[in-house]
């Protein structure tokens, strides 16, 4: 078990790590080639087939509601690094979390501890 002092050593670096996280969003980001209705068309070819795309398609829950937004070609990449730092900042958070629970416990358990000394000795 580690020490309260190298929780908080350990909380704070998680904490700087949070505050160098620049934009994010959170989602998925995914490619889809997709078949018109023209007749005719290339994507309707029977041998060799060419859909449409690729598009890409932003899937994401936001405030308990799924929403789905089409991205252009031109903003993908910077909206997968988007998303990138969003896991980064969740896998920070959930660090964040369990060491505060685990700072939280210890204290519980010193404090217990001291009571029951303290009960000894009077």
């Amino acid at each position: 078990m580690m020490t309260q002092k190298k929780l908080e050593a350990k909380i704070k670096k998680v904490k700087s790590e949070i505050l160098k996280i620049e934009t994010l969003r959170p989602g998925k980001l995914s490619k889809q080639y997709n078949v018109c209705g023209v007749a005719g068309c290339k994507c309707k070819d029977p041998e060799n087939p060419q859909r449409h795309g690729p598009y890409f398609k932003l899937n994401y829950v936001h405030q308990g509601k799924n929403k789905t937004q089409f991205i252009r070609d031109q903003f993908a990449k910077e909206i997968e690094k988007q998303t990138q730092n969003f896991k980064r900042f969740k896998e920070l958070s959930q660090m964040w979390i369990t060491l505060e629970i685990e700072k939280s416990n210890l204290f519980m358990k010193s404090e217990i501890e001291k009571n029951d000394v303290e009960k000894i000795k009077k």
